[in-house]
């Protein structure tokens, strides 16, 4: 939280913050002090390095770390997120004045991190705000069409998973550079104990990803002149926003695989058994009193993780009710069956079996309901 502020406070003033980011984009004003912040980038980026030799942090830089720029477009850095320091590392290595997207507002408010944000140039975001989120890409979208840079750390949280190289990662980045002709500098990032790895690739035009499909569905339409108020439109766009979002996604996994192969190999009896909780620890750490709850709100929810994720409590709900629910009998085998051949009816009565349940049953209760009915497979 902020320095001697109340929560209501600091929800009161971020309130405020985004009402005004919403005046700067319905009234199409203009950025402030954007030529101060970039005359003193080399400021910045030298206040960083101290602060690194500080704290005996280390950054190693491989891959297209002499990227080129184009003059005449904006581009956007799509950084992986690991950490508290991905932001401070990332932005030591990058020569040019950029403005980054943050969920950080309700932990900077009122500190001095809050205004050392400010100057280098932040757009905060409002992850619970679908208002904000909207106006925060609108936001993005403007600054790249007057040729700005941008940051956006497309995992939106940091990837705490014990197995995705990359996690699923916002459309934003993309549609904001298709909407604006822009171009994107995907960045890996990894983090040995003070020791970071930045990796630069390549500069990705997810354009030529729209145009594509464009081209081979036949549609003289644009990717912007496509309706989003129109279905079939829509979900051609969205089929568009998706399909570059996979590319730029495995471009950034691929930039972290080229870090682990650098690092090398390590044996697996090197590894502590409880390395992965010691890992987590460690993040948790480097930031005291950080919301782990707004992580976990900044993740990205896809059809695909939201189903999986109700699957998996439908599936926990059942091994309650049922303890042998998923076990193997052929009599079971059988039921399931019949049960199949007259699939519709059996769910809608199944469902209004459910609904006839009282909400604040116990479960012993439900499980002895369940067993004596017909429903019982």
């Amino acid at each position: 939280m902020g320095n001697n502020l109340t929560r209501e406070q600091i929800e009161e003033d971020f309130q405020k913050y985004k009402q005004l980011k919403k005046k700067i984009v319905d009234q199409n004003l203009p950025i402030k002090y954007r030529t101060a912040r970039k005359i003193t980038c080399p400021i910045q980026r030298g206040a960083l390095y101290a602060q690194r030799k500080i704290k005996k942090q280390t950054v190693e830089v491989i891959g297209n770390k002499n990227y080129k720029l184009p003059k005449n477009r904006g581009v956007t850095f799509v950084v992986s997120h690991i950490g508290k320091y991905d932001f401070e590392i990332v932005k030591e290595q990058i020569k040019q004045q950029f403005y980054v997207m943050a969920s950080d507002y309700r932990n900077m408010h009122g500190n001095f991190n809050e205004a050392m944000m400010e100057w280098f140039g932040v757009i905060y975001v409002d992850e619970l705000s679908r208002e904000d989120r909207l106006y925060s890409s609108k936001l993005n979208k403007k600054m790249l069409l007057d040729k700005l840079l941008t940051m956006i750390l497309s995992e939106g949280t940091w990837n705490l998973s014990p197995n995705e190289i990359i996690m699923d990662t916002h459309l934003g980045a993309v549609d904001g550079a298709m909407s604006t002709n822009s171009l994107i500098l995907p960045i890996a990032l990894e983090q040995y104990g003070d020791h970071f790895v930045v990796n630069f690739g390549e500069l990705y035009d997810p354009s030529e990803v729209a145009n594509k499909i464009l081209c081979d569905l036949k549609i003289n339409e644009s990717y912007n002149e496509l309706d989003e108020n129109e279905e079939k439109e829509s979900s051609i766009k969205e089929q568009i926003k998706l399909e570059a979002n996979t590319i730029m996604r495995d471009k950034l996994a691929t930039l972290k695989w080229e870090i682990w192969e650098a690092h090398g190999v390590e044996r697996r009896d090197s590894i502590p058994e409880d390395y992965w909780f010691n890992f987590i620890e460690d993040r948790i750490k480097e930031w005291p009193g950080y919301s782990m709850q707004e992580q976990i709100d900044s993740v990205v929810h896809t059809k695909e993780k939201i189903m999986q994720e109700e699957v998996g409590e439908y599936i926990k709900f059942i091994s309650k009710v049922d303890p042998f629910y998923f076990g193997i009998t052929n009599d079971r085998f059988q039921n399931y069956m019949k049960v199949s051949e007259n699939i519709d009816e059996y769910l809608k009565s199944l469902r209004e079996f459910r609904e006839s349940l009282p909400e604040d049953e116990p479960i012993q209760k439900r499980l002895e309901r369940y067993k004596s009915s017909k429903y019982k497979i």
